[in-house]
């Protein structure tokens, strides 16, 4: 949410359901701000590994818990950012599919 309103990106919702975060945004203007939109939940996971680690008595779960699920989520599954960024990095230039 934070990368498409830096982005100039309308964020319509956000919210928490069973599968995770989401937001209901509208399309960026061009692939590359897609692109950091769909990277920036997962990176922030993976940013926040070695910090969370150092945390006593549960830092170490939660930086685990934060290293899976970036990895998870730039894995290209269906409906995960992974899948998203490959798109948009092999759709034709210029084309916001």
């Amino acid at each position: 949410m934070l990368a498409a309103t830096a982005l100039n990106v309308p964020v319509r919702e956000f919210g928490l359901c069973m599968g995770g975060a989401y937001t209901r945004r509208a399309p960026a203007r061009c692939r590359r701000d897609e692109v950091l939109i769909s990277a920036a939940g997962p990176m922030l996971n993976l940013c926040l590994v070695l910090p969370l680690a150092f945390l006593p008595r549960i830092g170490g779960q939660i930086a685990l818990c934060n290293l899976v699920l970036g990895i998870v989520n730039l894995v290209p599954f269906p409906s995960s950012d992974g899948l998203h960024i490959l798109r948009m990095l092999g759709s034709p230039v210029g084309e916001v599919p």
